[in-house]
């Protein structure tokens, strides 16, 4: 069905509707009904889907981030460590 046979159809019924409440839906009605639930549904899936990778990448960032942290931890206990070292060296002297 063509916009303007579509549009000329709504208006019809409109004016059914008017006089009678309990007159059916047209077709082009259900059917435009039925693909937007379903574009809305799989708007919801994407979404979702893009949460999760999200969510994923920001988990793994995260742990790499820890990682990167407890690394420059122990090479800073190291660094005092080896300083400590050195003084103790040079006190025994």
């Amino acid at each position: 069905m063509s916009t303007e046979e579509e549009s000329k159809a709504s208006i019809a019924f409109e004016i059914e509707f008017k006089k009678n409440p309990n007159a059916p839906f047209p077709e082009h009605y259900k059917k435009r009904l039925e693909e937007e639930s379903q574009r809305t549904e799989e708007h919801r899936r994407l979404s979702d889907t893009q949460k999760s990778e999200s969510l994923a990448k920001l988990r793994e960032n995260l742990v790499n981030a820890e990682a990167r942290r407890e690394e420059v931890q122990k090479e800073k206990l190291g660094k005092i460590a080896k300083h400590h070292e050195e003084v103790d060296n040079i006190s025994k002297k």
